[in-house]
């Protein structure tokens, strides 16, 4: 991911993967349960391979 980035959608996923971040963070302190964390890991997973995909169309692109 370029963090100079003024696309959008770049600064979208990034914001995104912040917010999952940051929520994963507070149910590992609130102690949720094991389904809930896996969710939002999954989530968090999602968002940075989108990331790592839309980088390489970025690099793959004349």
């Amino acid at each position: 991911m370029n963090c100079n980035s003024t696309n959008p959608q770049d600064i979208g996923l990034s914001a995104l993967f912040i917010k999952e971040c940051r929520k994963f963070i507070h149910a590992l302190n609130s102690n949720c349960s094991m389904e809930e964390l896996t969710e939002l890991r999954q989530r968090i997973i999602q968002i940075r391979a989108q990331q790592y995909q839309d980088d390489s169309e970025k690099t793959m692109a004349p």
